[in-house]
């Protein structure tokens, strides 16, 4: 009988677990299950007495600069800035000092360590940050883990503390006096704190009746989007703007990763649906409907599974090792708001899952609710992680427990923690129709940034690339365009087209830029001269042989021949053979730019071309009034004043210019070739009073006008398709 450990079934039940598994979008909350990492980082920062900026000290002793000082000695007084408050204590200061190499005599002072020797005070009030008995023993710069920090205002900035229960810490943190940050309970074993400051602080699906009823379970965290008070379970969460949303949390920061909640501002009353951190539905609701949470509380029955730990499916079996992740969680719901969870109990624990909270009627879900169920199956027989766990969902509005307006979706199937995304938010409804998903780990779009917008027909297809849906917060391959040019992308269901009604998207293009490289104009290289040598006759150990003998009678040496050789001769000042004496030189480095999307322009660019297949293609007898001098020197004229301002020098002010033109010049030419010949007699107006703005104008034109237009320009205007040449070859980083 096989017996293997499940790595990934205590994704349906387990708080602790299912965050790392599936993170939420959370964009209506904020990351409502963790400690703020930002006010974490704040905190870090200010527990450690550490820089290798000098500026970190502010005065020692006397006045005198502490480098003034051996490393290591005791001052009676040292002022530091810590997060940009002034601090003091008696302590000593630790320092590294070495010589700077290349750029003259000079020290650089580094790895700054201030280790007080008494309390630590703030130099404005003297109010006290931190006691001596709190510092580090092991590293003396740093404030420990588990003391109290205060503000300048006599409040609390972080406490740590030890609970009674032993397996949980007490934490506080507070912005200033009656601005909490964070209180709750920590499980020290699941605590992450210590190693990456994220500590999770919603905890409903482990069942641990101590956990669920402790009179202090009050939980206050804040996020970017405001503030929840509560339990691990129920609370309220206060908008920046007042908006309150009250009910059952708990399922928004664990495994359904959704709830029913009842929102309240300024006298509205509503119901909400919130899944994957999106709001999906609203119903209307009254005043007397709101949730009352200490009944709700008081009513939350939680049974922890004391069960067999054995999954086991016929000859199957595998240990499940999550025993506080199983059991049945409910307030018994039989008419009004409520929630309840159960699991299979033994022999085969977590066989079949049952969430469900919102509105109930006869104990069934009646008006707005969610409902999740899953089931566990044996995946294979040879496998590291032989379970999978299928999910099923119903979201929406509720009839006597059916479901009639809203949408059932399979979150997925899950059968290995290292086969699932932790970052795909597959709980939200996709505002994308063949797209599953959200991603939630990528650095969005700042919409806050200009981007310049370019048309489609920029993007460079031959080199695989992708775009960024903001709708998605996902950066998806492109695939290429349509029979209409309209731009196709990878989905996860099927291939999709984009218009101009998805939103903003963005494109990232590489390109070569030119610089100048600075460059010293000589450089000092080796001189060699050229002399002569005499070879020896030499035995076997380089000893030379002496045997011959000169007329005097004496022994010589035996001369085999004579070699020329070269010898080091000094050194000399030449020419740089780089730069070639001009003190610099020429190169180019890849740089990155982010455009956003016109897809809008890709209609307009299909409404021309089709206007100017309309067009007869041979130029008629009779001349006609269009494109006078007087009107082509009106539009120039016109196109500069746009092109000189840069509130109106920007790709949709250009792009409007053009195809107006385009349109009225459809209507009032000839033929094509009348167009195209205006296009060029107007680029060479606009070349000559302004080169840059001529080369905007003219590559800002439909595609087939710029064609048609730069063969009549290379015709008529040489010098000018040249610049053309000149301009297009920079963009693409060309010499």
């Amino acid at each position: 009988m096989m017996k293997a450990y499940i790595f990934l079934i205590v994704f349906l039940l387990g708080a602790s677990l299912v965050q790392a598994q599936n993170k939420a979008w959370q964009n209506v909350f904020g990351d409502l299950d963790y400690i703020d990492p930002e006010y974490l980082k704040t905190i870090d920062a200010a527990r450690t007495f550490k820089s290798n900026e000098s500026k970190i000290i502010v005065s020692v002793d006397g006045g005198k600069y502490f480098t003034s000082y051996r490393s290591g000695k005791k001052h009676d007084k040292v002022v530091f800035i810590i997060n940009g408050e002034k601090l003091y204590a008696a302590a000593k200061i630790n320092y590294e000092k070495n010589k700077v190499v290349g750029y003259g005599s000079g020290y650089k002072v580094s790895n700054i360590e201030v280790m007080p020797q008494s309390d630590v005070r703030y130099l404005e009030n003297n109010q006290l940050f931190c006691n001596l008995t709190d510092m580090d023993g092991n590293e003396p710069y740093k404030v420990k883990f588990d003391a109290t920090i205060y503000h300048k205002d006599g409040s609390i900035m972080y406490a740590r503390k030890q609970e009674n229960h032993g397996n949980y810490v007490i934490v506080d943190g507070y912005e200033g006096k009656e601005k909490p940050i964070f209180h709750g309970f920590l499980d020290k074993t699941n605590s992450r704190f210590r190693k990456n400051e994220i500590t999770k602080v919603l905890s409903p699906w482990v069942f641990d009746a101590t956990v669920s009823s402790r009179a202090n379970g009050e939980i206050i965290n804040r996020t970017t989007k405001g503030l929840y008070k509560g339990t691990p379970h129920l609370g309220i969460f206060t908008t920046q703007n007042q908006e309150q949303y009250i009910g059952f949390f708990g399922p928004v920061a664990s495994m359904p990763q959704g709830s029913v909640l009842f929102r309240s501002l300024s006298g509205k009353y509503e119901w909400v649906l919130v899944i994957g951190g999106n709001i999906e539905k609203i119903i209307p609701a009254k005043a007397a409907e709101m949730p009352n949470l200490s009944w709700l509380q008081q009513q939350l029955a939680v049974a922890a599974y004391t069960g067999d730990l054995m999954f086991k499916n016929g000859t199957q079996s595998a240990n499940f090792p999550y025993p506080e992740l199983l059991g049945n969680y409910s307030t018994n719901p039989v008419n009004g708001y409520g929630v309840k969870y159960t699991t299979s109990a033994s022999p085969t624990p977590a066989k079949e899952l049952l969430f469900e909270v919102g509105l109930f009627k006869n104990g069934q879900l009646e008006g707005l609710g969610y409902r999740l169920k899953g089931n566990t199956n044996f995946w294979g027989t040879t496998t590291a992680s032989p379970l999978v766990f299928n999910l099923y969902a119903q979201a929406g509005i509720f009839a006597n427990g059916k479901l009639v307006d809203g949408r059932e979706f399979s979150p997925g199937m899950f059968y290995g923690k290292k086969d699932v995304d932790p970052y795909r938010n597959i709980w939200a409804k996709s505002p994308i129709a063949g797209f599953t998903y959200l991603q939630t780990n990528v650095s969005p779009i700042d919409t806050l940034q200009f981007y310049e917008k370019i048309p489609q027909s920029e993007i460079n297809f031959k080199s695989n690339p992708k775009v960024f849906i903001e709708k998605l917060n996902r950066w998806v391959s492109v695939l290429g365009v349509d029979k209409d040019k309209k731009l196709v992308v990878k989905g996860d269901e099927r291939n999709v087209v984009l218009d101009k009604n998805i939103g903003n998207v963005y494109y990232q293009s590489e390109f070569s830029k030119p610089i100048r490289v600075g460059c010293s104009k000589t450089k000092v290289v080796k001189k060699y001269k050229n002399v002569t040598e005499d070879v020896y006759w030499k035995d076997t150990k380089g000893r030379t042989i002496i045997t011959d003998q000169d007329r005097s009678g004496y022994l010589k040496p035996i001369k085999i021949y004579t070699s020329n050789k070269q010898v080091l001769d000094g050194y000399e000042t030449v020419t740089c053979t780089i730069c070639n004496g001009q003190g610099y030189y020429n190169s180019s480095t890849r740089e990155k730019v982010m455009y956003r999307l016109d897809l809008s322009a890709n209609d307009l660019y299909n409404r021309v071309s089709n206007a100017l297949k309309s067009v007869f293609d041979e130029p008629e007898n009779q001349p006609t009034a269009f494109a006078t001098p007087s009107h082509l020197q009106f539009e120039a004229e016109s196109f500069l004043k746009l092109f000189a301002n840069a509130e109106t020098r920007t790709y949709d002010q250009i792009n409007k210019y053009n195809h107006r033109l385009q349109y009225q010049w459809i209507q009032t030419a000839q033929n094509t070739v009348e167009i195209y010949t205006a296009f060029a007699d107007l680029f060479y107006l606009i070349y000559q009073k302004d080169k840059n703005a001529s080369y905007y104008f003219i590559a800002n034109i439909h595609k087939n006008s710029f064609k048609e237009s730069l063969a009549i320009v290379t015709k008529k205007y040489p010098e000018a398709r040249a610049y053309i040449a000149k301009m297009a070859n920079q963009k693409l980083g060309r010499k």
